[in-house]
């Protein structure tokens, strides 16, 4: 038999358990034990992950030191519990294109001058994440070329998105002098919308599956890795758009849920298995409606 006093002690302990837990979700200074972040360090400094959302996610951010957030999402980042937090956040935007010289300047500069931990964050935290930490981290010279490639191993960003993991390939430490001149071009300051920016990302391999998909001889004589590769930009780039916040017209959501769906049928048609040419027609038929929904979109709301 136990004895009273164990029993009672256990009851105690039990009536406790939720206070603690209650306490600890509450207290900034605790760690936090819902958040399903992963946080993926670069250097001491930086580390990338996917898009904080919860209060928990700040949380952890700042009970393992990170006071600056940089996102390179598409959409802007959300302030309110961060700045709550005494974290910095500010909003440098990337496609899956090449980063431009600018760009990785701002990246470098912005990681260089904080006084406090950095994390880098898109969306999922797969591919324009990783590149820009690494991007960001060569070229202020924090991070040596030759560790950049088992950073990117568990990414599959060299298949998906080339041009973009080119950047991490032609990047090069940034002189001191230059970096010092350099000012951070953040997003507020930029003349270009986030829709115009996703406009013009889509614009490249937007043409070069078009004129690829135009005929039937066109499609069987392209390179079905690349033809993949400038579907799943367009995909991506579309979703991009349909996540940025304007004012969007009824028309203007109509255009972009359709051309959504017509980029989301042709992703999974050259995702399957066997030859091309049995998807062919079906490629063909979308491809033209997803130009035509392009056009009309492109000369009303551009």
């Amino acid at each position: 038999m136990i004895p009273s006093r164990y029993v009672v002690a256990a009851a105690l302990l039990a009536s406790l358990i939720p206070l603690l837990r209650c306490s600890q979700a509450k207290d900034p200074s605790l760690p936090s034990t819902v958040t399903s972040l992963a946080v993926h360090p670069v250097t001491d400094k930086v580390a990338y992950g996917a898009k904080p959302t919860t209060e928990d996610d700040f949380v952890l951010l700042r009970n393992l030191g990170y006071r600056m957030i940089i996102s390179v999402d598409a959409v802007p980042p959300e302030k309110n519990i961060s700045e709550a937090l005494s974290i910095q956040s500010i909003h440098l935007p990337l496609g899956y294109s090449r980063i431009p010289t600018n760009r990785v300047l701002d990246l470098a500069k912005a990681t260089q001058e904080s006084d406090n931990k950095v994390y880098i964050h898109c969306h999922h935290g797969k591919y324009r994440a990783p590149v820009a930490a690494v991007v960001a981290c060569v070229a202020n010279g924090t991070l040596p070329e030759g560790e950049v490639a088992p950073i990117l191993q568990n990414t599959d960003c060299r298949e998906k998105y080339g041009d973009l993991f080119q950047s991490t390939k032609a990047v090069r430490p940034v002189s001191k002098e230059r970096l010092r001149f350099h000012t951070v071009q953040r997003n507020q300051q930029l003349a270009e919308s986030p829709t115009m920016k996703w406009m013009s990302e889509l614009a490249k391999p937007a043409d070069r599956f078009f004129s690829a998909s135009r005929t039937p001889q066109s499609l069987s004589a392209s390179d079905r890795l690349s033809l993949q590769q400038d579907a799943d930009l367009i995909l991506q780039s579309l979703k991009e758009l349909a996540r940025v916040k304007t004012q969007q017209t009824p028309q203007y959501r109509k255009r972009l849920s359709d051309a959504l769906s017509l980029a989301e049928k042709i992703d999974t048609l050259l995702e399957r298995a066997g030859p091309l040419e049995h998807s062919a027609t079906k490629i063909i038929e979308y491809s033209a409606e997803l130009h035509q929904c392009c056009i009309e979109c492109h000369r009303d709301h551009r």
